[in-house]
């Protein structure tokens, strides 16, 4: 029983690991560092591959340009922290999150005057309650 434990923990590992997707470096600006080891960071240099499970640091105006197997081109920008896979995830073109509809601005709702000639006083409510209607979530 227990080499069974232990042979099916091997292939699951394994597995893992083959299936672990790779990035390539292609840019950096500043110091970009990587986890060696626990507690052990080393400079991340061009041309270098890695997994999505490496934990990466941007300092202070630093940036990296990874490029995924895929092709795709994610900029990691700086004072982040994480794995490669979460930074890509928080990075990419194609991440969800609020987005801001062109041509909407708070300024232009809370400066309209209205037909009396009178201009409206913008308090922090009605900022916030306009503010919703500027961005579109994704879902």
């Amino acid at each position: 029983m227990k080499k069974f434990i232990a042979i099916a923990f091997i292939l699951v590992s394994a597995a893992a690991f083959m299936f672990a997707e790779k990035f390539e470096v292609t840019s950096i600006t500043g110091n970009v560092t990587y986890e060696a080891a626990p507690g052990k960071f080393k400079t991340v240099k061009v041309g270098q591959k890695l997994n999505d499970s490496v934990v990466i640091n941007t300092s202070v105006n630093s940036k990296i340009i990874i490029v995924s197997e895929g092709g795709e081109s994610v900029t990691i920008k700086p004072m982040q922290k994480g794995t490669v896979a979460d930074l890509v995830k928080a990075n990419s073109k194609v991440a969800n999150g609020p987005k801001k509809k062109p041509g909407s601005t708070i300024a232009l709702k809370s400066n309209a005057t209205s037909e009396t000639g009178t201009q409206g006083v913008a308090t922090a409510s009605s900022r916030a309650s306009e503010a919703k209607d500027d961005y579109e979530i994704d879902e």
